[in-house]
């Protein structure tokens, strides 16, 4: 194999839940605009490098750094993990067009277009699942972003709650 070693998988049969998890964002309407294919993109990279994992989240739905987490406890779970994938590639996908100077945090600015970007996409997926596919159950937290994304509160939220967590 070229000297790369192969990591073990996680989870049982979690690469291939996330192969299969990524396909269907592939095939999805949002699989299929520029946004989502560069997604689809990201996934693909992760997958192929075992870099998409079930573990511990802090009880965060996912996580991003050189590897997607998505939370073990939706293991098995199509509608969380496909939802948690898309917010989480987003993250990398925006990061990636919108890199962080060496040594300067990210601005406030900059984490609220992030976040929005992420749950916009999370949103457009979650609705599809659920409304067109009928393969989500209603999730309390991405129903209440929808409410919020149809009342046009959903980045003023962002913003209110991304000031809350830097103390300001």
């Amino acid at each position: 194999m070229g000297g790369t070693s192969i990591k073990p998988e996680g989870m049982a049969g979690e690469r291939a839940m996330f192969t299969a998890d990524i396909e269907i964002i592939a095939h999805s309407p949002l699989g299929k605009t520029p946004a989502g294919q560069k997604i689809v993109s990201m996934l693909r990279r992760y997958a192929e490098q075992n870099n998409i994992t079930y573990g511990e989240t802090q009880g965060d739905r996912a996580a991003v750094d050189s590897q997607i987490t998505v939370n073990k406890d939706y293991y098995g779970n199509l509608c969380k993990t496909v939802t948690a994938l898309v917010h989480e590639a987003s993250h990398a996908v925006w990061r990636a067009a919108h890199p962080i100077r060496k040594g300067h945090p990210e601005s406030l600015g900059e984490a609220v277009d992030n976040e929005l970007y992420a749950e916009t996409n999370e949103l457009i997926i979650y609705q599809w699942l659920k409304d067109v596919k009928k393969l989500c159950q209603p999730d309390p937290e991405l129903d209440l972003r929808l409410d919020r994304k149809a009342r046009g509160t959903l980045r003023s939220t962002i913003d209110a709650r991304e000031r809350e967590n830097r103390g300001q």
